[in-house]
């Protein structure tokens, strides 16, 4: 997995040395989508499904999950098909359960050697084999229904393009489907955050009471229940352009909800925070104002799909402010097909250690087109073209760019 990404950019590169570009006040900055493909919300559906097997109902998984071979084994046994069994059984005494013709389960110790036990066992004459009896499990695989269409999150080849061109995510969740404690801020264009795929998972401020027109937590902004708008300099991040809406269900759409999409985290929370505008446009100071409610309101993770202007020195301090206070910034490389090395994309282009800036890669396991790059200034590759995710509306599309990334 990514392995023509990682020989262009590297997974961790240096961020050092990158040129500083002066620029005037009252900087721009814009979204680059390159590609929407609306669809009407999607149907949920009954994962769970029955038939009848000899006179009793069975459940079965409506979304059947693959198993999943890991490396974890049994401690207490091992399994061994013998050449000659039954001149073994009595001289060994640890004979299980016969498992088929000359294969059995040989019950071990307690606090046995697994190594050198199977290496015994098949240094023997007697033996024709002696292996561990791994553990397996369920892969999981949510449910959610559009979840066949998530190519970056799982890529099984054929149309869906190069088999494992992805991020692994079920693999990831056989680890972890998320703790409910990851705050990640949106900052773009707002959040919907009434959208059945996301509403669950929408951070909500404990010091602030919902409608009472005041500012309970004294942060300077009234009713900021969600998060907070900049654009409008009110408390209501409601997206009325759908960019972020569809970042948000990447990061984290609830997942196994049955309907939908999944979001890699199945339970992050989702703090919304618009400083662009109906038309994907604003200004860096309300970046700025973005950050600085993030890094104060616990977020330690930000999202940042946008570019354009160049260098600012006050955006600069802010990405210190943040980093000093833990917070990762994670940032679109650029959409226009450039060498961010050559001439750099802010806000991506920042050097400060705290930076990620991500391109886009395509289901074919390369570098998209439009896709900015970098072998200094860009640190990771991810999927980015045909993403489909959550819109304003409780609906679903498909967009492309490094903003998907």
């Amino acid at each position: 997995m990514f392995n023509t990404m990682r020989g262009w950019f590297g997974m961790l590169s240096k961020r050092g040395g990158r040129p500083q570009v002066k620029a005037s006040a009252h900087i721009r900055v814009n979204l680059e989508a390159l590609e929407a493909r609306l669809s009407p919300s999607v149907t949920p559906f009954n994962p769970l499904q029955t038939t009848k097997s000899g006179g009793n109902t069975v459940a079965i998984l409506g979304n059947q999950p693959t198993l999943n071979v890991t490396t974890q084994a049994a401690t207490d046994h091992i399994i061994v098909k013998f050449n000659q069994p039954t001149s073994f059984a009595a001289s060994l005494g640890v004979m299980g359960e016969q498992l088929a013709d000359k294969v059995f389960k040989v019950r071990l110790a307690p606090g046995t050697d697994m190594t050198k036990t199977l290496a015994t066992f098949n240094g023997m004459k007697g033996v024709a084999y002696a292996e561990p009896d791994y553990v397996v499990r369920l892969q999981k695989t949510p449910n959610d229904s559009a979840f066949s269409t998530l190519w970056g999150l799982n890529n099984p080849g054929g149309v869906s393009g190069k088999a494992d061109a992805d991020i692994d995510a079920p693999e990831a969740w056989d680890v972890s489907t998320g703790t409910g404690k990851t705050l990640v801020a949106v900052i773009d264009t707002g959040v919907d955050y009434r959208h059945p795929d996301l509403a669950a998972n929408m951070w909500k401020n404990p010091g602030e009471i919902a409608g009472n027109g005041k500012d309970d937590d004294n942060n300077g902004i009234i009713d900021d229940i969600f998060g907070a708008d900049f654009y409008s300099n009110d408390g209501d991040p409601m997206d009325e352009h759908g960019h972020g809406t569809h970042v948000s269900g990447t990061i984290g759409a609830v997942g196994n909800n049955g309907i939908g999409v999944s979001g890699v985290n199945w339970n992050a929370r989702i703090m919304a925070l618009r400083f662009l505008g109906p038309d994907g446009s604003g200004e860096i100071s309300d970046a700025i104002k973005c950050l600085d409610y993030a890094v104060k309101m616990g977020a330690k993770i930000s999202n940042n799909s946008y570019g354009g202007g160049g260098f600012s020195q006050a955006f600069k301090d802010a990405l210190t402010r943040a980093g000093a206070a833990g917070h990762t910034f994670v940032a679109a490389a650029g959409n226009h097909s450039g060498n961010n090395d050559q001439a750099p994309s802010y806000p991506a282009s920042y050097d400060n250690a705290n930076v990620v800036s991500v391109a886009a890669m395509t289901s074919m396991d390369e570098l998209a087109s439009f896709s900015c790059y970098g072998k200094a200034s860009v640190d990771i590759a991810a999927p980015g073209v045909g993403i489909n995710s959550t819109l304003p509306g409780g609906t679903y599309g498909s967009l492309s760019g490094t903003s998907m990334a």
